[in-house]
């Protein structure tokens, strides 16, 4: 029968193992034929800004994308059903590999979905001679955003591309992105702007400020 001291020294082992188990659960281990193991599904958009008096005059305003889900290799029943399909429509079925789930953090890539289709910027006064009130304004503004590239290490990259020219971004890998003008005006005035966003599953978030523009 164990002594009273050898039941306190068996205690004081089996405490301090616990210690060092991960926060929110054990590690567990999945294989995956995708490189990105969780996506945040995208619910609504954020407009932050404009700016004014900062270091950099071009920069208009940021946009953060909103959510309060997540997908991903650990999910199951419907929402691994989704996590599944996002990885079909983005092409990412070929990686061959072990992701990880310490906790809440899951090894691997981390992007956004829905994709982006379309972006659409107005504003409530005339820009200039060539855009009146209400007409886009994609061709006056550019957008910086890291979206992945590759389904690697090495496949996120940073882009800046004027609005018009954006056809689809898939897999933006931050919550927000850049908008800048690509020649400030001289002068500035008070205006409503508007932006639409279409997704690639027919979503369609807006969102307006009232500002400088």
């Amino acid at each position: 029968m164990p002594t009273l001291i050898n039941r306190l020294i068996l205690a004081t082992v089996n405490l301090s193992s616990l210690l060092f188990l991960p926060i929110g659960g054990c590690r567990s281990e999945y294989e995956s034929r995708s490189y990105i193991s969780q996506y945040t599904i995208i619910d609504k958009i954020h407009i932050r800004g404009p700016y004014v008096n900062n270091n950099d005059s071009s920069l208009f305003f940021t946009i953060r994308f909103l959510s309060d889900n997540q997908v991903s290799v650990a999910s199951k029943g419907e929402d691994k059903k989704l996590y599944n399909n996002i990885c079909t429509i983005n092409g990412d079925t070929s990686y061959c590999g072990t992701v990880q789930k310490d906790g809440f953090f899951i090894s691997g890539g981390v992007a956004l979905y829905p994709n982006i289709s379309e972006l659409n910027l107005i504003c409530s006064i005339d820009f200039d001679t060539e855009h009146p009130a209400g007409t886009s304004l994609n061709d006056c503004f550019e957008m910086e955003y890291s979206h992945y590239v590759r389904f690697n290490e090495n496949g996120v990259v940073q882009k800046r591309i004027k609005l018009s020219e954006i056809k689809e971004i898939k897999c933006l890998a931050l919550r927000e992105c850049d908008i800048y003008y690509i020649a400030p005006p001289t002068s500035k005035q008070m205006a409503t702007i508007t932006l639409t966003i279409t997704m690639d599953n027919g979503d369609v978030h807006e969102n307006k400020f009232h500002g400088m523009i």
